[in-house]
């Protein structure tokens, strides 16, 4: 889903005339950190066996390579949703919990290494993925609210390079 919007952000950006291009002029910290969250849950697909302990250290790095980046236009929105999505891994044996009917109505019939189903709702999947998002195109997916804040910090992100956000692009790149 998340390739979804950034595809979609680029091009509404690059629509309104903006170039997608100028977010490489951010002053990044630690990015190079950035890809091994990444690694660290492939890893847990590969071995299931240490999915949980590999999902819950993916989120914690990518945590706090988003907390280093807090000055750069949208990632508040997304350290908010990848913490929300960390307290539902963490408060379902480092999971994320999927509504097994919500995603049965999209044609979800399995979960990865990564997901648990789920049957019944209680506290602890109040933050799991609990309602879909179809897209025109034909992509569906059942998500969480901290998908949806992410979502937000990714349009963002790329939408800060427009005109009316470049005094922010501005100080992003001092």
């Amino acid at each position: 889903m998340f390739l979804d919007i950034i595809v979609l952000s680029i091009l509404l950006t690059l629509l309104l005339k903006g170039n997608p291009m100028k977010v490489l002029t951010y002053r990044y910290r630690c990015i190079f950190f950035f890809p091994i969250p990444l690694i660290l849950q492939l890893l847990g697909v590969w071995w299931p066996q240490t999915s949980p302990v590999l999902n819950i250290g993916a989120y914690v790095l990518l945590l706090v390579v988003l907390l280093l980046n807090f000055h750069i236009p949208g990632i508040l929105y997304v350290f908010t949703g990848t913490l929300m999505n960390t307290i539902a891994v963490s408060l379902n044996g480092g999971k994320m919990p999927v509504l097994r009917w919500m995603a049965s109505q999209i044609g979800i019939h399995s979960v990865d290494a990564k997901h648990v189903f789920v049957d019944t709702v209680n506290w602890r999947i109040l933050l799991g993925d609990v309602t879909t998002v179809v897209f025109p195109w034909g992509r569906s997916f059942v998500i969480s609210v901290g998908d949806v804040l992410i979502t937000l910090g990714i349009a963002i992100f790329f939408l800060s390079v427009l005109k009316a956000g470049e005094e922010q692009h501005e100080r992003a790149i001092q």
